[in-house]
């Protein structure tokens, strides 16, 4: 049975992505280091995508400046039953929304953007750091 890790795992290298311990991904956008997380709920068979934006390199602190889950940001009602254990399209419905949604989604996260009023918007339904909302001319 193929997993989400795998299916994540595998899109994600093929984007430039590179792996970290725990289920984690990170790519560096023009100095913004995107981390994308997959977690598993503690209370059944089901996981979720979390997202965080660091500062400084990951390796570093390990604290995220800005942190959601990444349903929260690309309006996904779907997404939570798609991460499923026993759902039978994992594979075929995850690996399409990786390549169509998230890959480019994730390309738009950048400074520039994030100080944008659309990258307000997302700030705005996110937990974030001072650093980040100054970084950000977040208010």
């Amino acid at each position: 049975m193929i997993t989400a890790e795998v299916v994540l795992r595998d899109r994600l290298r093929a984007a430039g992505f590179r792996k970290a311990r725990n289920r984690r991904w990170f790519i560096d956008q023009q100095g913004l280091w995107v981390e994308l997380e997959l977690q598993r709920s503690r209370y059944g068979g089901r996981s979720f995508i979390n997202i965080g934006l660091h500062l400084d390199d990951p390796d570093g602190s390990g604290r995220r400046d800005v942190y959601t889950r990444l349903d929260v940001w690309v309006d996904r009602d779907d997404m939570e039953d798609m991460l499923l254990d026993e759902n039978p399209e994992l594979e075929r419905q995850l690996a399409a929304l990786t390549e169509d949604v998230i890959i480019p989604f994730v390309r738009t996260l950048t400074v520039p953007f994030m100080r944008s009023p659309q990258g307000h918007e997302l700030l705005g339904l996110a937990q974030i750091s001072e650093e980040a909302a100054h970084t950000f001319h977040y208010a």
